[in-house]
C-alpha cells in the first residue's frame, strides 16, 4: 500500500497533513461517501434522504469556498431553522402519502448533512442548532 495514498470504503483517500487538510475536503469526502456508500438500502424512498444530502453538501461546498466563518454558519443556521419550521408542517402517519414521506426523507438528509458539516467547525453548533 503507497503511504500517501489509500482507499477505505472505495474512496480514495490522500495521505495530506492535517494542517492542510480543510473543511472543503471534508465537504467533498461527504459527497463521495455519500455517491458509493453500501452500507444500507438506498432503494428505500427512492434514494431521497442521498438526493437531500447531496443537495446540501453540494451547497455547502460551493460557499465553504467563498465565505467567511460567521457568514456560513449563520446562513445555515437560519436554514435549520427554516427546515425545523417546515418539518413541524409535515406529519407522518399511516395515511401519510408516499410523496410526504420522500419529501421527508429528502429534507432529513439535507438537513442532517448541514448539521454534520456545522458541528465539524465547533460541535458545540450541533446542540446550539435544538434551542
Amino acid at each position: 500500500m503507497d503511504i500517501c495514498n489509500s482507499e477505505r470504503g472505495g474512496i480514495k483517500i490522500d495521505n495530506k497533513k492535517l494542517t492542510e487538510f480543510t473543511l472543503i475536503d471534508i465537504i467533498e469526502r461527504h459527497i463521495k461517501f455519500t455517491k458509493v456508500n453500501t452500507l444500507y438500502d438506498k432503494e428505500e424512498y427512492d434514494g431521497a434522504y442521498d438526493k437531500g444530502q447531496l443537495s446540501a453538501f453540494a451547497e455547502l461546498l460551493i460557499d465553504a469556498k467563498e465565505m467567511r466563518e460567521i457568514e456560513f454558519v449563520d446562513k445555515y443556521k437560519v436554514k435549520i431553522t427554516t427546515l425545523g419550521n417546515h418539518f413541524d408542517q409535515l406529519t407522518i402517519d399511516d395515511k401519510s402519502s408516499t410523496d410526504d414521506k420522500i419529501e421527508i426523507e429528502r429534507l432529513s438528509g439535507y438537513n442532517n448533512a448541514i448539521v454534520a458539516i456545522l458541528a465539524c467547525i465547533d460541535p458545540f453548533h450541533e446542540f446550539d442548532l435544538e434551542s
